[in-house]
């Protein structure tokens, strides 16, 4: 049976790719010796957050997942920083810093809605 990570792979940007691969790795060593492996059935962004989901887990890969989540609400999604990390609020929620959402902005060629630090800002295309 093919799952969801079979089929679409990893379903977030590259900015977060420090945040999941040490899980990676971890069930790849796992399942050297494991008698029932672990299988990574999807790895996505919902909700502004870094998604994992596994058939099951261990104590120590549960913990990791639940660090990695609360890492990805700090770290930007699109390139990885942890400066000025918001939220575009304009839709479709992302978690990402302040130059990705004005280059968000410029890309889309429309202003985008970004709370930082409780505030909204409006970011309009250059």
């Amino acid at each position: 049976m093919e799952t969801c990570f079979d089929l679409f792979g990893i379903e977030c940007d590259k900015g977060w790719e420090s945040i999941y691969l040490p899980i990676i790795k971890y069930i790849d060593e796992y399942n050297k010796t494991a008698k029932e492996p672990i299988e990574i059935l999807q790895i996505k962004e919902k909700w502004a957050g870094l998604r994992i989901y596994t058939n099951y887990d261990t104590d120590e890969l549960h913990e990791m997942i639940r660090n990695a989540e609360n890492e990805s609400y700090h770290t930007c999604e699109h390139c990885g920083t942890k400066e000025d990390v918001g939220l575009l609020v304009d839709g479709w929620y992302q978690t990402v810093c302040k130059k990705c959402a004005q280059e968000l902005a410029n890309s889309s060629r429309r202003t985008r809605r970004f709370k930082l630090n409780g505030e909204i800002i409006s970011l309009n295309p250059e």
